[in-house]
């Protein structure tokens, strides 16, 4: 595997006895940076623990002005002792009948997620972001939570005080969750300028998977907004191109010469000051000093 430039990335024993302790499964990757967190929990139903490994992986939902949805288990009428009784009742013996341990797999896995279906069943809902803020806490959702009750009950005191109380740990969660970035990103400027642009408000990037039609509406066949964009650049390009009059075998060397020289014969001389050290150092001591007076605000 070494030479196929595969790194082995489990560190942990997977096979614990009385008497040894042996790291007898692994998880291979010819990309290591794309795994993110390898662990080995220590609970099994054989005399092997189980490997869970966290991958990196792109977006690949549709971005824009579109509705999100998401799929998760709802956990509302989750009884744990429950769940764990109906999994002791399954039929486990059923599995060592399959000679195929494919077969004996997938009766596992069907008789597990019938038992997970009915105490933890799948929903959909329609989300605004498909992921939350860094600084989302889990007191900040129960708050949400009773703010939202109260607001179904037309309760408008009790609403009025737990929307003030959302606001409040809001404000308290993003000025620790930014202070602490900045700590601890001080010698990352990459981080910190990211973490600074994200609390000013200033990200105006907007990524899109498809482009309007010239009546509005959006194009997702892949070779139609290709096309499209092409007859944009190209008709950018004819704006562009040289007058009649002029000979059309001309080097286009000279062509682009003679349109720089038009556009920059009116543009004034300009020289750039010698810039000192100190003097960046004061300019950068006044961003962060900066950066802190807006997040006590």
């Amino acid at each position: 595997m070494e030479s196929m430039n595969f790194d082995q990335l489990v560190n942990d024993p997977t096979r614990v006895t009385s008497n040894s302790a042996t790291l007898i499964d692994h998880v291979f990757s010819n990309i290591p940076v794309n795994i993110s967190n390898v662990t080995v929990p220590y609970y099994a139903i054989s005399d092997h623990y189980p490997i869970c490994i966290t991958r990196k992986i792109s977006s690949n939902h549709l971005k824009g002005p579109v509705h999100k949805m998401i799929a998760y288990r709802s956990m509302k009428h989750f009884n744990e002792k429950e769940f764990l009784e109906d999994l002791t009742d399954q039929p486990w013996f059923l599995i060592d009948i399959y000679d195929d341990p494919d077969d004996s797999v997938q009766l596992f896995l069907d008789l597990f997620q019938n038992v997970l279906n009915k105490h933890a069943p799948q929903r959909k809902r329609r989300v605004k972001r498909m992921n939350q803020p860094s600084w989302i806490n889990p007191d900040i959702l129960q708050a949400i939570k009773i703010r939202d009750h109260f607001h179904k009950k037309k309760d408008s005191m009790n609403y009025k005080i737990w929307r003030k109380n959302v606001k409040d740990l809001i404000t308290e969660s993003k000025k620790h969750f930014y202070n602490n970035t900045i700590s601890l990103n001080k010698r990352n400027t990459k981080d910190l300028w990211n973490s600074l642009h994200d609390l000013t408000g200033f990200k105006t990037q907007m990524h899109t998977n498809y482009i309007d039609d010239e009546n509005g509406n959006p194009i997702t066949d892949p070779s139609i907004s290709a096309n499209v964009l092409n007859d944009h650049f190209c008709s950018i390009f004819q704006t562009v191109q040289p007058d009649n009059q002029l000979d059309n075998d001309r080097n286009e060397s000279i062509i682009l010469s003679d349109s720089i020289e038009e556009k920059l014969q009116n543009i004034s001389d300009f020289a750039i000051p010698t810039v000192s050290l100190s003097f960046v150092e004061s300019q950068l001591q006044s961003l962060v000093l900066v950066s802190l007076q807006a997040l006590m605000v």
